[in-house]
């Protein structure tokens, strides 16, 4: 079993590596997302398992390579590379590569009733009397629609749908 292992852990790990890297750039270039998307991820996360393995059986080979400069050279590039991306989206409340429809949600909840009501073809006042009906506290229609599940004590969640329902 350990042979068979070793035998396919660089080759695997090769090939998964080549798919994760033709899949990345056809989604970073946005090429066939519908064909790449599912294939990239889960196939870069079964990725994880040959690599794992090649390092297993190439331990010792490593360790020299974090005894030369050129690895902490290249560590330290990479985390600076990394930290370019994390940092400015650290205080980000949307996460600008979110689902569109979780952006349109939480644009939404950041609305106030004033101004949500003509998007779902209500006056304010009409909105605010339906949401009250449905069990939420709305001081007035100048708060969001996230403040007003706060002073509810429900969560943000439910708001999208009580406005919606308030329609009927």
């Amino acid at each position: 079993m350990r042979s068979l292992l070793s035998r396919y852990a660089t080759p695997l790990t090769s090939m998964l590596f080549v798919i994760s890297a033709v899949s990345g750039a056809a989604i970073f270039f946005g090429i066939g997302m519908r064909y790449f998307h599912s294939m990239h991820e889960w196939l870069s996360m079964l990725l994880l398992l040959p690599f794992g393995l090649h390092v297993w059986r190439n331990w010792r080979p490593l360790l020299a390579y974090f005894r030369k400069p050129a690895m902490a050279v290249a560590a330290a590039a990479t985390l600076v590379m990394s930290a370019a991306f994390i940092v400015p989206s650290l205080g980000s409340t949307t996460s600008r590569d979110a689902p569109p429809e979780r952006v349109v949600v939480e644009l939404f909840q950041r609305g106030t009733i004033a101004e949500i009501a003509p998007l779902v073809g209500q006056q304010p006042d009409a909105l605010r009397a339906g949401l009250e009906k449905k069990g939420f506290k709305v001081a007035n229609v100048d708060v969001s629609l996230a403040d007003v599940a706060t002073a509810s004590g429900k969560s943000a969640r439910e708001t999208p749908s009580a406005v919606l329902a308030s329609r009927q």
